[in-house]
């Protein structure tokens, strides 16, 4: 499939994309009108639902301007999300939130919760394409983030999976659009949250822009978030650089095409300490984010549009080991999708005496080709002693590299080097998709089908661990020949063996959708069904939408739904059924003569059994109500949002930590009541003042989920850990009942933006409140207690902790520097956290340093 690959970015190279006004009849030349989120100077902003339907109650559009004010400057698009009232993002329970240099270097998209839904569960796309992971976001044997690793990695699991294979940059984007309830027929495949990024599309003449920023560690203040404010480890603060660089280019070519290009970088370089041992006492790290986006689009004489859109995303992430002098771990994701898509407009026509207008037909079909892989150094290891302190043993074997005269600390001095190996996802997929919408009747009608194939595969090299060595310091070994596992002192008497596997899953899906929407008078109803299959689980799952709405003003809209939303993720389990252990191989020396390695014990392969299961699904109410005051002239919307997940997998109770069986016993309840409020004010024209957007929102929510993971939350027993609380015992899946999952209680966001001057200078500000609660925290004691499923267990104690009320504010900013011949050149600010507050959180005494207050810096040149 690497040819494929490489021949559709080839094609995607020759052919870049642009959408325009569709043309009709061949008569008048294509007109290449900007694009902005809805119509209208407001709709630049956050706009709440969708310009003429009511029903879409939980639709929020986040404009291009309102993307600059909410994101946080790094160019990560998904941070301009996080202040919306049903996107969870971040754990006040969390007791290890201080960064490192491996934090600062990953540059993938923040992960989100949409009304209560997994951070996995969401359904993510560009201009309409999904870019949803087939992995999902977890990896079961990789339970720590590599941010975290300070001793030896998992030696088997795969690190750096992400819900999305596409990072959209910032700059790219024309609007957001959120779906977080009332969701129509057409989107399936979800069970938090709808996210459609559309990016920027031509202007009617050639156009383009260059953005560039900069922020290294001394535009980030940093505090000791430790429990204590202490540091015993003399952790210093972390020491990088970002840059973050876009170009998008659009072209008419003739009367009748267009052309675009887009391309954006963030880039990150760090340094990181080693263990002392080793002689070189720093290492470099470095980490890139590159995202491509090429197309064409033509307008038919004889009407229809034909669009060729090509996107790549390119990420490269390095992590060196402090433990091991030479150990690397490569995060390298590649990601290309390339989507044609023919569009045609009909003004009307009669289908079985049925009289339809406005009639749209589009046709797509799509081709993705995904990797993600953890490329290694080496795929032997070794962990040798340079010294050994309660026999005395010392050796120089190492000293070109490890250092055995360091202070005395431990049994002795580790002289580790080597990897474990690459190891890599693959998956392919082809989807073909037709829909037809208009107007019939009272109101509008739209249907859809989609057929699609998904080829996915696991794959390794293998490894050899070198673990366990017999040491001498009389005795001299006599080393196999070409040996690299012995020396005359020392030699390894155990290790670990896997050959290389690769593991394929494969799929068929098809899924159909119709929907009715129709008003009669001041009342309306949009009643959809959608319809999936695949033949992996082997259900037909079939999820109604509807939505009533009463108008009794103008000025009025009140609003019921009720929906059923299905997981799509159910590869996600499969691809690692099979998973091979590795061999325990051991050897001996007689008369000090090393053997030679016995067969060895193959350990039991991992298996992930998920047969005869049902689709996991979610149940969701809503109540609404939107209405325009009279005062203000703004737009205020009310929701109850009511969710109920059933059938949700967990892994059963007799599942250890090499057989896991799925079950559909998990369950999920998510409730939240959210008041939003917004405005946009133009001013005069003779004033300095050229407009001011205001966005107000409040929110509760309360969530209880019984698996918050995947895969279960499984600890080194093979069963969950436990927590004692209150005088019981829970598992760590039933105590996310108690701790809410993410949950923040009571949230609020305020924002504004103004700008001066015909767009010379803009400001605005972002506050984000999150108030005061009681809640539960680890104590960090751990204690022996009785567990009714399993006994006598260690349990981390934990205790009532009341989080403090916080705010958050962001700050960002516009001065034009120059304008020459209708080419302008701006200077761009952001600075974020501005009260300098690191929250509820806190810190471990090994990743000590929160961040607070940071800024950045930045440029545009556009024309």
């Amino acid at each position: 499939m690497r040819g494929a690959s490489a021949l559709m970015l080839a094609v995607a190279l020759s052919a870049p994309s642009a959408q325009a006004q569709t043309a009709k009849g061949g008569e008048d030349p294509m007109i290449l009108d900007p694009i902005h989120v809805l119509m209208g100077l407001a709709k630049r902003f956050t706009g709440l639902g969708r310009e003429g339907e009511a029903a879409d109650t939980g639709t929020t559009i986040i404009g291009w301007e309102g993307v600059k004010t909410r994101s946080d400057g790094s160019g990560d698009a998904n941070t301009a999300l996080t202040s919306l009232p049903t996107v969870q993002y971040r754990n006040d329970t969390d007791t290890d939130a201080g960064v490192n240099v491996d934090t600062v270097l990953d540059l993938q998209p923040l992960e989100l919760s949409i009304s209560g839904g997994k951070t996995s569960d969401n359904n993510f796309m560009i201009d309409g394409v999904g870019i949803n992971s087939v992995t999902g976001n977890e990896d079961p044997l990789g339970s720590t983030s590599l941010d975290r690793e300070t001793g030896s990695p998992n030696i088997n699991g795969i690190y750096g999976l992400h819900s999305q294979t596409q990072f959209v940059p910032e700059s790219m984007i024309a609007s957001v659009e959120v779906i977080d309830s009332n969701a129509s027929a057409e989107y399936g495949s979800f069970q938090g949250g709808v996210v459609n990024y559309k990016l920027k599309q031509p202007s009617r003449q050639a156009s383009g822009s260059v953005t560039l920023s900069y922020q290294d560690e001394r535009f980030t203040e940093y505090h000791n978030g430790t429990s204590d404010g202490s540091n015993p480890y003399d952790v210093d603060k972390p020491k990088w650089q970002k840059t973050n660089f876009a170009l998008d280019l659009t072209q008419p070519v003739g009367e009748r095409t267009a052309l675009l290009l887009g391309y954006s970088t963030r880039r990150a370089d760090a340094v990181k300490p080693k263990d002392p041992q080793y002689r070189d006492k720093t290492v470099d790290s470095s980490s890139r984010s590159d995202f491509y986006r090429l197309g064409i689009r033509h307008d038919f004489e004889a009407g229809g549009t034909f669009t060729l859109t090509g996107t790549a995303t390119d990420y490269d992430q390095e992590w060196r080991s402090n433990y091991n002098d030479t150990m690397a771990i490569d995060i390298d994701k590649k990601s290309y999708s390339l989507t044609a898509k023919y569009d045609r407009d009909f003004e009307a026509m009669d289908v079985l005496g049925i009289a339809l207008s406005d009639v749209k037909f589009a046709l797509t079909a799509t081709y993705q080709d995904n990797s993600a892989q953890n490329l290694a150094n080496d795929n032997i290891a070794y962990s040798w002693y340079g010294a050994y302190y309660s026999t005395g043993y010392l050796t120089d074997a190492f000293d070109a590299w490890c250092d055995t005269s360091i202070p005395r600390s431990g049994t002795g001095v580790a002289c580790r080097t080597g990897g474990y190996g690459d190891r890599s996802y693959n998956d392919q997929r082809a989807r073909v998709d037709a829909r037809l919408s208009g107007d019939v009747w009272k109101g509008s009608f739209a249907l859809g089908i989609g057929v699609e194939r998904t080829e996915a595969n696991r794959q390794s090299e293998g490894y050899i661990n070198n673990s366990s060595t017999v040491r001498s310091t009389t005795a001299t070994f006599v080393c196999p020949a070409g040996s690299l596992d012995c020396i005359d002192s020392q030699y390894f008497s155990v290790r670990l063996y896997q050959e290389a596997y690769d593991i394929d899953v494969a799929a068929n899906k098809a899924d159909a959708f119709f929907e009715l929407n129709q008003t009669w008078g001041k009342f309306g109803l949009r009643a959809g069904l959608r319809a999936d299959y695949n033949d992996y689980l082997k259900n037909l799952d079939i999820a109604p939408r509807l939505v009533g709405t009463w108008a009794p003003t103008e000025n009025l809209t009140l609003s019921l739904g009720a929906n059923r939303y299905y997981s799509g993720n159910y590869l996600t389990y499969a691809i690692h059924d099979g998973i091979p252990r590795s061999y325990t191989q051991q050897r001996s020396a007689a008369g000090g003569v090393v053997g030679e390695w016995n067969a060895g014990k193959l350990n039991v392969p991992y298996r992930y059994d998920q047969g005869g299961l049902d689709t996991p699904y979610v149940d969701e109410v809503t109540l609404g109500m939107a209405w325009r005051d009279g005062w203000s002239d703004g737009t205020w919307r009310a929701r109850y949002i009511g969710r109920e997940g059933k059938d949700q997998f967990a892994r059963s109770q007799d599942s250890g930590s090499i057989e896991h069986r799925l079950t559909n016993e998990g369950r999920s309840e998510y409730q939240s009541l959210v008041l939003e409020y917004q405005k946009v004010h133009e001013t005069p024209r003779r004033a300095h003042l050229d407009h001011v957007a205001f966005y107000m929102s409040g929110a509760w929510a309360e969530r209880a989920t019984s698996n918050d993971s995947y895969f279960g939350e499984e600890g080194d027993s093979g069963v969950d850990e436990f927590i004692w609380y209150d005088g019981k015992s829970y598992t760590l899946n039933d105590f996310n009942v108690v701790t809410g999952n993410l949950d923040i209680p009571v949230r609020a966001t305020i924002e504004m933006k103004g700008s001066w001057q015909k767009g010379k200078y803009e400001l605005g500000l972002g506050a984000d409140i999150a108030f005061g609660y009681t809640g539960v925290r680890d104590t960090d004691v751990d204690e022996r207690h009785d567990n009714p499923d399993y006994g006598s267990q260690i349990h981390d104690v934990f205790a009532d902790y009341e989080f403090d009320a916080t705010v958050s504010l962001n700050l960002s900013g516009k001065v034009r520097l120059a304008e020459i011949r209708g080419s302008n050149l701006d200077l761009d600010f952001k600075v974020s956290n501005l009260l300098d507050d690191t929250g509820n959180r806190s810190a471990s005494t090994k990743n000590p340093w929160m961040p607070g207050r940071a800024y950045w810096l930045g440029t545009t040149y556009s024309w």
